[in-house]
């Protein structure tokens, strides 16, 4: 009976294997007691004799379940049973028949139902995508089942496992349900990162998003830092990695993942660009203006014309107390003297 109410194209053949189950077999067999006993006693009411029935009389019928092994066997009473029961499932399953229906064509659109490294057309995904929309809204009107949207989201991850938009597609409508979804929405990004899409650093981002925002700080470190092995030169993810360190208060692994971006910074611009930032962090978060000084220092010996470099040692003085006047002096003039454009000549010239 519960596949009869699942729209497939196998449902007619379905209904047809019933029938014939159906007639093969006695109800009582077929049904738990108490819903055998209240479908024999409509059976035996509806062939009752309705004035004795009014009289409320009880000698011409036995209570259900009272009667002999001979009359529970009779083939009147039990074929009268089995069209019962066919006629109940007979009204599934033009229900389900009905909503067959509405998605035939999204299902006759499937032509890949199957996981396959080659990608799929254009067309597939397309069709993919208007069933899930389809569904969404027919499933969110009065009687739908929320459950089918899910069904139909895990069938089309079977064949389109290898797009991330399916996957994000899927977490969000997880995210839009009422009540709490975070162990699904886990497993879902788990599925995604870890079996099918190991490299995809967006979704793994969102992913490391996710754990953060649950609390789980050393699970979003986890994540990242297993994404940075497969993509080793990408700084962008060493500073993901270094923000949540910060935000989680670990300074010292922020100043440890700090000095290793720096080192593996592909030009001596990119490797000032975080010094600044390491500078600042430290400055600003540890109040340790001397170690932020020497971090500028250091990028200013291999990237000397950098006119950011001298802006932010400047900064990092001006912020001092008690201020180094003539540090500050010394500063300026030094970048004047540096091979840069005239425009940021006159941008110290200005400062001084």
């Amino acid at each position: 009976q519960r596949m009869l109410k699942i729209p497939t194209h196998g449902l007619a053949r379905n209904l047809e294997a019933f029938l014939v189950f159906v007639k093969e077999h006695n109800p009582k067999d077929l049904m738990d007691t108490v819903d055998f006993l209240i479908l024999r006693k409509d059976i035996i009411t509806s062939k009752c004799d309705p004035i004795n029935a009014e009289d409320g009389s009880k000698d011409n019928v036995a209570a259900p379940g009272e009667d002999t092994e001979s009359e529970l066997k009779s083939a009147e009473e039990t074929q009268n049973m089995q069209e019962k029961i066919i006629f109940n499932v007979k009204k599934a399953y033009k229900d389900t028949e009905d909503r067959m229906r509405l998605r035939l064509k999204y299902e006759e659109g499937i032509k890949r139902p199957y996981f396959h490294v080659k990608p799929l057309e254009r067309g597939q995904l397309k069709n993919w995508n208007d069933y899930i929309d389809f569904m969404k809204k027919e499933m969110s009107k009065d009687g739908g089942d929320i459950t089918e949207v899910e069904i139909l989201y895990e069938r089309s991850l079977i064949a389109c496992a290898l797009y991330e938009e399916f996957w994000t597609n899927y977490i969000s409508w997880w995210e839009s349900r009422e009540g709490d979804n975070m162990d699904k929405i886990r497993s879902i990004y788990s599925r995604a990162c870890v079996n099918h899409l190991p490299t995809k650093v967006d979704l793994h981002e969102q992913w490391a998003a996710f754990e953060e925002s649950q609390g789980d700080f050393d699970a979003a470190s986890k994540i990242l830092e297993n994404l940075e092995k497969a993509h080793p030169e990408l700084i962008s993810l060493l500073m993901r990695r270094i923000n949540l360190e910060r935000r989680r208060g670990n300074n010292e692994k922020v100043s440890e993942l700090y000095e290793a971006a720096i080192k593996a910074a592909p030009s001596k611009t990119t490797a000032s660009e975080i010094s600044i930032k390491f500078a600042r962090f430290l400055r600003l978060h540890q109040n340790n203006a001397s170690q932020a000084g020497q971090v500028i220092k250091t990028a200013m010996e291999t990237d000397h014309t950098n006119p950011k470099l001298y802006l932010q040692h400047v900064d990092i003085l001006i912020n001092t107390l008690p201020m180094d006047i003539p540090q500050v002096v010394a500063v300026l003039d030094k970048a004047q003297e540096q091979e840069m454009p005239d425009k940021q000549k006159l941008l110290f010239s200005q400062r001084k």
